[in-house]
Parts: structure tokens; sequence; C-alpha cells
């Protein structure tokens, strides 16, 4: 494994571990979503299974995590102001476009009223793209405190603090706070291994920090269980759920960080090609990650409207089948869809010289 650290020109190219890592974990987005609404038909006990748990200790951290890597360059090299201005480009745009097609596509096919358009409808949907909005809320934090100048890191620490002890009352946008909360960490974990480069450890210290994490790993799946997702019990701090987000950033955190080692080694030992389909979606999982996201609102709706069970469960391979097909026509619809520039720029939030 590489040890000596990346120079200058090779940080300007793609980074393909990263694009296949995206590319593996927005494949567990897909496959998990199909093991919730399809292998369980919308039951809750999909929160007990141990792939879907397997999948969301990790997942979502480690894409956050990623995007914090991502971020540095951007925050350290590129003015705030025009930095800010094309995250909401990127990030803000989509996920109100979306609201409107969503909401648009409500009135004409499901019941022509207005309460589609009231506020109570349109907030809500405007947060279900949670990923989106927790992602621009870390990286304008962290560019803005950049642009102080002076104590960065005490300065970044406290405001990160800060989020995560504030209370969450109840709101429309309170699935965005609470995931904020949640998420705040991973980002500013891959942040930091950007910004120290430690990254490129020695291969002994690097096989310690795998055992030490599998270990965790191994210790904290266990332990896991209902209370412990975000989902069900949420980010507040208060007495009985300490334990719970205790739990939760221990177990993803150690996760997150064996993944990272065990992909790595397998995309350090695989011939490329192996990878590419990996690393094509990777490049693309703001196209999947979106139009999933309301595929399998269309397929929630019809588990809704079905609420018996069905006769025969769709088998497990078969569900994780299903999640890959979704995955890639997803990408490949939002290929399309990206073709032309006022759709690429609206629905995905990329200029015309970005898409393709």
């Amino acid at each position: 494994m590489r040890s000596e650290p990346i120079t200058p020109a090779e940080s300007t190219k793609r980074n393909d571990f990263l694009d296949g890592t995206k590319g593996v974990l927005i494949l567990l987005v897909t496959i998990g979503h199909a093991i919730q609404f399809i292998h369980f038909w919308g039951k809750s006990t999909f929160f007990d299974d141990p792939w879907f748990k397997a999948i969301y200790i990790f997942h979502m951290p480690l894409f956050m995590a990623v995007g914090g890597y991502l971020s540095y360059a951007g925050i350290q090299k590129r003015a705030t102001g025009v930095y800010i201005r094309g995250k909401i480009e990127s990030y803000a745009l989509p996920a109100f476009s979306w609201t409107g097609v969503y909401v648009v596509c409500l009135y004409l096919f499901v019941e022509a009223t207005r309460s589609w358009f009231s506020p109570r409808i349109v907030i809500p949907e405007t947060c279900r793209l949670w990923f989106l909005w927790v992602l621009l809320i870390a990286v304008v934090l962290t560019a803005l405190v950049k642009r102080i100048g002076r104590s960065f890191w005490p300065i970044l620490s406290l405001v990160f603090a800060g989020v995560i002890l504030i209370p969450i009352p109840p709101s429309p946008i309170q699935d965005v706070i609470v995931q904020t909360k949640y998420m705040l960490p991973y980002f500013l974990a891959g942040y930091i291994v950007a910004a120290s480069g430690s990254y490129f450890l020695s291969r002994d210290k690097l096989v310690v920090i795998g055992v030490v994490a599998a270990l965790a790993t191994v210790i904290l799946f266990p332990l896991w269980n209902y209370n412990t997702y975000v989902y069900t019990t949420g980010m507040n701090l208060v007495p009985g759920n300490y334990e719970n987000i205790i739990l939760r950033y221990g177990a993803g955190f150690a996760t997150s960080t064996f993944v990272v080692l065990v992909l790595c080694t397998l995309f350090h030992n695989c011939p490329g090609r192996w990878s590419l389909p990996l690393r094509v979606i990777g490049r693309d999982s703001l196209y999947i990650y979106i139009l999933q996201t309301y595929l399998y609102i269309i397929i929630d709706r019809y588990m809704t409207n079905h609420r018996s069970e069905p006769e025969h469960r769709i088998g497990f391979l078969t569900t994780i089948l299903i999640g890959i097909a979704v995955a890639w026509i997803c990408w490949f619809i939002g290929r399309m869809l990206a073709r032309h520039p006022i759709t690429a720029l609206m629905l995905f939030g990329k200029s015309g010289k970005r898409v393709g």
C-alpha cells in the first residue's frame, strides 16, 4: 500500500478509490431500502434484520465522512462566498426542484387538491432529501469558520459541539436537525483526515487500526438494537438516550474505519476493470440518491395501499438484485436527465460545464 505523501498534481485528479467507495455506499442505500420496502413489505420488523443493521450502522455516516474529505480542497482553495453559492446551487436547488415535481405529481395523479401545496406538506417534503441539506449545513459552517482565519480548529470544534448540544423542538424540519446533529462528527472526521494527510499511514499502522476497528465492530454489532437507530430514538441528550447515542457513534466510527480499510485493500488488489462499474455509479451517486428516494416513495405508497402480507415474501438474494437494479435504473435515468443543461441544473445542481 502506498505510504508517500500525495503530490499537488495528483490532488487535482479524480480519486478512483473514493468514487468506488461512493459506488459501494450508494448500492447499500438502494439495497437497504429494498430490504425495508420489498423484503419486509413495509413492516417495521426490518429494523431487527441483521443485514439491514449491518448496512445502517455505517453507510450514511461513511458517506458523510467522504463528503467532508472531498470538501476540504474546495474550502481551502476557493473564496468563501463563491464556494457557498456553488454548494447552495448543488444541494439546495435540487431539493427545492424535486419537492416541486413531487407536489405537482401528487396534485395531478393522486388527488387534485390545493392542500398538497400547503406549507404543512411542502416544508417536510423539501426535507425529504435530508442528506443534501445536512451536507450543505456542514460545508457552510466549516467554510464560514475557515473565513475567520484564526483559531480555526478550536472554533470549528465549538461550533460542532454547539450544534450537537442544541435542543430539537418539534418542527417541520426536525428530521434535518436530527440528522445534522448525527452526521456532523462524521463530516468533521473526513475533513480532518483530508487536512492532516493521515490517510497515508504505514502498512503496519493501518493493520493495527484495522484490527482494532474490526474487534470494536464485532463487539458493538450485537449491542445495536431497535433503539440505537437514529430514526427511532433521535439525538436528544436526555437520560435514557445517552447510551444509544454513544453506541451509535462508537459502532459507526469503528465499522466505517474497518470498511474503508477493507475497500482500500480490495480496490488496491483488484484489476481496474472490476471496480469500474462501482466507480461509474459512484461518480453519479447524486443521481441515484435522489431518484431512488422517489422510486421507493412510490413503492411505499403501494405497500401502504396493500397492507396484507404477500403469500410468499421475496427472497433475500432477489431483494439484493432488485436493489442493484434500482441503482442502475436510477443512474441511467439520471444521466438522461442531466444531458440537458436546464434539467441538469434544476434537478441535480450541475451547471452545463460540469455535466457529463
